[in-house]
């Protein structure tokens, strides 16, 4: 007897597994390639700071080299430190806001149809941590919900984030004491007591620092917390519209790939990419060319830099929805019920991204991921790192000389 012919519904399986996998790589790569164009900048930061000190005559390999470190380190630090910041604001809030929240117990009868129907999608309920909201208001969604340190450092993160006001208000105030004092030509800085502060503070803040950044990586970025926020309002539709438990995988592919909290990382390096741009472009305007030349060259620099970090902030978002798009429809017929979803929703609320949502489902000419969808932001991006690049190996080789 020769092989048995697979039956059609089997094949028709078989190919909607192939694609959809397809795709799952392809959009992961899309993710990759963006991300690389949104850090661009800061992986640059150090480029026109080791060019100007090497080329400037003055500074030795062991100077330049010192200065390229802290050029790496320096806009990621600041980076750290606005992300520590916004988690510690949004721990306080969510625990202190006041919204009802509970946390879902699958073991409950009220919940028993939506268990059975994730368990019939082979999903395991026990692995989800959800959250149910009394709140007519709310919508379904997964969050990131920030951790704190624990112990005392938590307790003083939570007292910064209080009086946060009070602090920002203290920081003017010696701000313009400062100025004051320089203005008469006294100099507070000056004496062997500041000296002796500064070495004490150091010594007990940087400790500090270094153990509340250690606690907090291990417990935002290396084990986040991501929960599914269920309004109880829609228990009803979750166990009787497929639509609605479609959608709700969907949300549960973002909390598998920690979507909400990279979003976080992606604006605050979006926020300090444009001037981390406009430093590296100091590697452009430290050649000797004529002036039209230069203006040119930085003007370009200034341009795309920009665009590749701006659009890469809004590709990646759209390249994480259709991620878990593609990662919730797992047969044709969660196609078709994600994608009725989107419609009603779309009707509602048109929007760019939504589109594309729909059009990735049901278009089979859609192409996937490929060029097209990464091209805004990849092209401004290498654009931007190839003039960096070519100016100061340039510099370097002493092919263009250098103003410094």
């Amino acid at each position: 007897m020769g092989p048995a012919t697979p039956r059609p519904r089997e094949a028709a399986d078989r190919t909607f597994d192939t694609a959809r996998l397809r795709r799952l790589r392809g959009l992961n790569r899309a993710l990759r390639v963006l991300w690389v164009a949104a850090l661009a900048p800061l992986l640059l930061f150090n480029v026109p700071l080791v060019v100007i000190a090497a080329t400037d005559g003055t500074a030795d390999p062991w100077e330049w080299a010192a200065i390229g470190i802290g050029g790496v380190l320096l806009p990621f630090a600041y980076v750290a430190i606005q992300v520590m910041q916004g988690w510690a604001a949004q721990s306080y809030r969510h625990r202190h806001d006041g919204v009802k929240r509970r946390e879902v117990d699958w073991g409950d009868p009220r919940w028993e149809a939506v268990r059975a129907s994730f368990e019939a999608s082979g999903l395991d309920p026990r692995t989800i941590r959800a959250l149910s909201v009394w709140d007519r208001t709310a919508t379904l969604v997964t969050r990131h919900v920030p951790r704190p340190t624990p112990g005392r450092l938590g307790r003083g993160s939570d007292w910064g984030v209080r009086n946060g006001g009070c602090l920002l208000g203290l920081g003017l105030v010696c701000g313009i004491v400062v100025a004051v004092l320089d203005e008469l030509d006294v100099d507070p800085t000056d004496g062997t007591a500041f000296t002796v502060f500064l070495v004490v503070a150091s010594a007990v803040v940087w400790p500090l620092a270094w153990r509340n950044g250690r606690a907090q990586a291990s417990l935002n970025l290396g084990n986040p917390d991501n929960v599914v926020l269920i309004p109880m309002h829609w228990r009803p539709q979750l166990r009787d519209n497929p639509s609605f438990r479609v959608h709700l995988m969907h949300e549960i592919a973002h909390a598998r790939h920690d979507d909400p909290g990279r979003r976080k990382l992606l604006d605050t390096c979006a926020g300090v990419g444009p001037f981390a741009v406009f430093v590296d472009s100091a590697a452009v305007v430290a050649m000797r060319l004529g002036d039209v030349v230069l203006m040119v060259l930085f003007a370009a620099t200034l341009v795309s830099g920009i665009a590749g970090v701006r659009r890469a902030k809004r590709l990646i978002p759209l390249v994480q929805e259709l991620r878990a798009d593609t990662e919730a429809c797992r047969d044709p017929e969660a196609v078709g019920h994600l994608s009725a979803f989107l419609r009603e929703r779309q009707a509602e609320q048109p929007s760019h991204a939504k589109a594309t949502r729909l059009a990735a489902l049901t278009e089979a000419t859609w192409r996937g991921p490929g060029a097209r969808l990464v091209a805004p932001a990849a092209l401004p991006a290498a654009l931007f790192g190839l003039l960096i690049l070519a100016s100061a190996i340039a510099q370097w080789a002493g092919v263009v000389g250098s103003s410094g």
